[in-house]
């Protein structure tokens, strides 16, 4: 079949759906959205769209982020038409794409939805964006402009036209570099990345200093979650945070077992109080990492491991309920000590509500399962670290999609070799190793990392 012939076939199916979902939505007691089985009345259909399947962002009415709709309205049209790969679009090329749908669907039966003047402000302002003349009214049925793409019941419409897999990310998407190739990196340590290059400030510094990826690797870091787990390190947050960067930098705050492990009791509370403290601050997004270690042999002692798992519960105990835990799991090199099992042991028995990023997740088949089987969100954290295990191509193949995250755990484990430093930019690389174990295109596993990523820590 010829890319021409390809593109009828997903046109007609386009005009099919879209027409379908269009009548009777002004009465309709269901969500515009096919795969949403929840009942809507006609007054409160906006709404819902805009708290269930739309980005938050798409509300705010005194930012209208004309350039970020146009990335998502871009994405969305891309999707639409089954683009081999989303790119960044001209505004001529979006205008092309727009009509190039709109003429395939033809017209919709809107019913009770008509343009509000927050619509309204929105659709000029992107036709004004794009150099297009907007009309002096605006017509949803049949749509007269290009303005409208950025138009909610407009963006249902091309929702309910893409896999269900996507319609459930796009909500989390950022949408703030590139259309199709943000990338958010997990975890990394920007503080100890820093004094590789002897410096105590400067994001973008910072990150222009670490190593750059291969030409031949895709991807635009927009965010990243600056991990902070040595005490001594606390008072450089606020710093980090509140600086304007190229990328935006989130942080979770947290206790590395190795420093807890050297504590008494009552210092490791101070620190376990700074810790949730620190929960208030709008650029911190979780606690961790804490957890485990029993890599080293002070380390794995009985009274080390006994302390270490007694702080780990006291910590999981100061939780604010829904706050993200990063957890750190490493067990003896000899296997005599499973840091594992213990972990997830002290969970099991904690009832605070509360999801968890596996930090640099190394476990089996079973283990995942064993995760999954918890009353709990559990996000699995892979690094170049976890993806060089022995059949760890097929670990991978048993997580869920909608539970994998990218990390890079930089200036540690360095996919460059031995030797090198790490960076958040070097998640890339990452990607296309789990790209090539889960035989899925290297796009793809970032949107759903990157979504993955911003609902657990619920991002902007």
């Amino acid at each position: 079949m010829s890319t021409s012939e390809k593109d009828s076939v997903a046109l007609e199916l386009v005009q099919e759906k879209m027409r379908g979902m269009g009548h009777g939505i002004g009465s309709s007691s269901k969500c515009p959205l096919d795969s949403c089985t929840e009942s809507v009345s006609a007054a409160s259909v906006r709404e819902h769209c805009h708290t269930t399947h739309l980005p938050a962002w798409m509300m705010n009415e005194t930012d209208l982020k004309v350039e970020k709709r146009l990335h998502s309205a871009s994405w969305l049209l891309q999707m639409v038409k089954k683009s081999a790969s989303v790119e960044t679009l001209t505004s001529s090329q979006i205008t092309h794409l727009w009509n190039d749908v709109v003429r395939s669907v033809g017209s919709f039966e809107f019913g009770a939805v008509r343009m509000c003047e927050f619509d309204d402000k929105i659709c000029r302002a992107v036709c004004a964006h794009l150099g297009e003349a907007a009309p002096e009214t605006f017509s949803l049925d049949p749509p007269n402009s290009v303005g409208l793409c950025a138009h909610w019941m407009l963006t249902m419409q091309l929702l309910n036209c893409i896999p269900e897999d996507m319609q459930k990310i796009f909500r989390y998407l950022p949408f703030s570099k590139s259309p199709g190739w943000d990338m958010v990196d997990a975890h990394f340590h920007i503080d100890r990345l820093a004094q590789k290059f002897h410096l105590r400030k400067g994001v973008d510094e910072v990150l222009r200093k670490a190593p750059q990826p291969p030409a031949d690797v895709k991807g635009i870091l927009s965010e990243a979650i600056a991990n902070f787990c040595d005490s001594q390190e606390y008072k450089s947050i606020p710093r980090w945070l509140e600086e304007q960067a190229g990328v935006t930098l989130y942080a979770t705050v947290g206790l590395h077992p190795k420093e807890a492990a050297r504590l008494s009791l009552s210092e490791a509370d101070q620190h376990i109080t700074s810790m949730v403290e620190f929960q208030k601050h709008a650029r911190v997004v979780g606690v961790g990492e804490v957890g485990l270690d029993y890599s080293l042999p002070d380390l794995s002692t009985e009274e080390s491991r006994t302390k270490q798992q007694e702080i780990l519960r006291h910590i999981l105990l100061r939780v604010p309920p829904g706050t993200p835990v990063v957890i750190h799991c490493r067990s003896d090199n000899k296997g005599r000590y499973d840091a594992e099992e213990d972990i997830f042991n002290i969970m099991k028995q904690c009832t605070t509500p509360f999801p968890v990023q596996l930090h640099c997740f190394t476990g089996n088949a079973e283990t995942v399962q064993n995760y999954l089987g918890m009353k709990r969100d559990i996000y699995f954290s892979l690094s170049n670290y976890s993806l060089n295990g022995r059949g760890f191509d097929q670990v991978v193949n048993t997580i869920p999609t909608s539970r994998i995250l990218l990390e890079t755990d930089s200036p540690y484990l360095s996919p460059l070799g031995r030797g090198s430093n790490n960076s958040p930019r070097l998640v890339g690389m990452v990607a296309e190793r789990v790209a090539s174990m889960l035989k899925m295109p290297v796009q793809r596993v970032l949107w759903v990392a990157t979504a993955n990523t911003r609902r657990l820590f619920r991002l902007p």
